[in-house]
């Protein structure tokens, strides 16, 4: 249709911008068809700093094959409203999706506690604690805070504390791989999560068909392009 091949086309170009960005700071090589959920985490990727920037491009794809489970899962109950609550690259999973569905009712919280809602409005969300080591400090306080406020609370951690806490609650968990990656490299793995404890298992479901359709390596021609272009102008 025009307007799948309008979100084509924007999540190509946001790709090759993001590859090009790659490119003038003097990365690797990169050379695949570009997906039209893309137009949404391309962008994102750009926060992938600490590990082989060649890499973390050209293995993304693969973290969407990454098929959660739930821990506990007899324990979570369908919800529409949330909460996730951590910092940094644990709650990019978050950013993207409500940037991508702006109608999902999420609310991202930073920082110590709770987010500032009255008792009857909180009550109802799901609590997500997302902590990729399970050892921020905020992450935690919010989830010992939830629980103390009776709410429906889970997380999704690779381990740390958080896992710990969240087995001796008894309450629904997803266990992240350890891959040895940065929060921000793994943003496949924690979208996957997010998508699992949502119950969006439609989107989760185009998310793994690009898992074997994706081909960052396909970029490198175009994303060279562009850097020459925008060289020396950033």
């Amino acid at each position: 249709t025009r307007s799948a091949h309008t979100r084509d086309h924007r999540s190509a170009r946001a790709y090759h911008w993001f590859c090009a960005s790659y490119f003038v700071d003097g990365g690797g090589d990169l050379s695949g068809s570009c997906p039209v959920i893309l137009v949404t985490i391309a962008g994102a990727f750009l926060v992938v700093l600490y590990m082989d920037m060649h890499e973390a491009i050209i293995t993304q794809n693969a973290q969407l094959a990454f098929d959660p489970e739930i821990e506990f899962a007899d324990k979570l109950k369908h919800h529409d409203t949330f909460i996730v609550a951590g910092m940094g690259g644990s709650h990019l999973a978050a950013d993207v999706l409500t940037c991508g569905d702006p109608m999902l009712d999420i609310i991202v919280h930073a920082d110590y506690g709770l987010p500032p809602l009255k008792p009857e409005h909180g009550a109802q969300r799901l609590f997500i604690a997302s902590s990729y080591s399970g050892n921020t400090e905020e992450a935690l306080d919010g989830f010992d805070l939830a629980l103390k406020r009776k709410m429906p609370v889970c997380a999704i951690s690779m381990g740390g504390i958080l896992l710990e806490r969240a087995k001796e609650e008894k309450v629904p968990y997803i266990k992240l791989p350890d891959t040895g990656i940065q929060p921000r490299s793994a943003l496949g793995f924690s979208i996957k999560a997010l998508l699992k404890i949502m119950g969006q298992e439609r989107v989760s479901a185009q998310l793994r068909a690009l898992a074997d359709t994706l081909s960052p390596v396909s970029f490198e021609h175009t994303g060279k392009e562009i850097a020459a272009r925008i060289a020396g102008r950033i």
